[in-house]
């Protein structure tokens, strides 16, 4: 199960992520989210599943504002698709205990000085190898 937290760093910019009632009324969205204000807003109504998807849409949507990436809607629920049968497929390598472990680290994960900085190194390789693999695909 994809934990939803109620605020998320990207890009050294702390998102609050909040679970809102009938934001599907209209059957446009499950989900939003804003740079500027910094906020994603989830459907409260929603599956689990559905609630888990819309989080890392919305994430990749934020990744894409933050980093000036330049993907396009498509390309974002290509993405989303893709990373959530990733880390559903494949619990035990998104497990913070098992990756703490495997990473040599001995502190607790609430020590925020410590997981910050891993995040944002991961965050940082992650977008350098995603904006080289985007270009290679223009090419």
């Amino acid at each position: 199960m994809l934990n939803i937290p109620d605020k998320i760093k990207i890009g050294g910019m702390i998102f609050s992520v909040a679970l809102i009632d009938n934001l599907m009324r209209d059957g446009s969205s499950s989900g939003r989210s804003c740079g500027n204000s910094q906020e994603i807003q989830i459907d409260k109504s929603a599956s689990h599943q559905y609630k888990e998807t819309t989080f890392i849409h919305e994430v990749l949507h934020q990744i894409n504002f933050v980093y000036n990436i330049g993907l396009e809607h498509k390309q974002i629920y290509d993405l989303e698709t893709a990373i959530y049968a990733l880390v559903k497929d494949n619990p035990r390598v998104f497990n913070e205990k098992l990756t703490q472990n495997t990473i040599g680290i001995d502190a607790n994960i609430d020590d925020d000085i410590l997981v910050d900085d891993l995040v944002d190194r991961a965050i940082n390789k992650f977008t350098t190898e995603f904006r080289k693999t985007l270009q290679d695909m223009k090419r």
